[in-house]
């Protein structure tokens, strides 16, 4: 069985992916996260019948940031992934004897 000398991606789709992901960090940070925070820490209610209610409110919005600790290990994974398959893309061209068009799995 002849061994097929073509190697055909589609890097557009996983950068595409890690972009819209990096926007909804992004995002996320520059109108959720900062308010979020000075939120948690606001002295509202200090005491009464509703103490445990407000207590959850709170618990909300620390859930809330911790959205963004899972976009950023997400985004690092995805930046991980797109330098290895670049760097496999050049070994299996290499060990193969294709020639490939280069391609920048890291652009933006």
């Amino acid at each position: 069985m002849p061994l097929d000398k073509t190697i055909s991606m589609n890097p557009e789709e996983l950068i595409g992916f890690s972009n819209t992901i990096n926007k909804i960090m992004n995002d996320f940070i520059e109108n959720v996260a900062q308010y979020a925070t000075k939120l948690q820490f606001l002295d509202i209610y200090e005491d009464g019948a509703a103490k445990e209610t407000m207590e959850a409110y709170f618990n909300a919005i620390s859930k809330t940031t911790e959205i963004l600790v899972h976009y950023q290990a997400l985004k690092t994974m995805l930046d991980e992934i797109r330098a290895n398959m670049q760097a496999q893309d050049v070994e299996l061209a290499t060990k193969f004897g294709l020639e490939i068009e280069s391609y920048d799995w890291m652009a933006p």
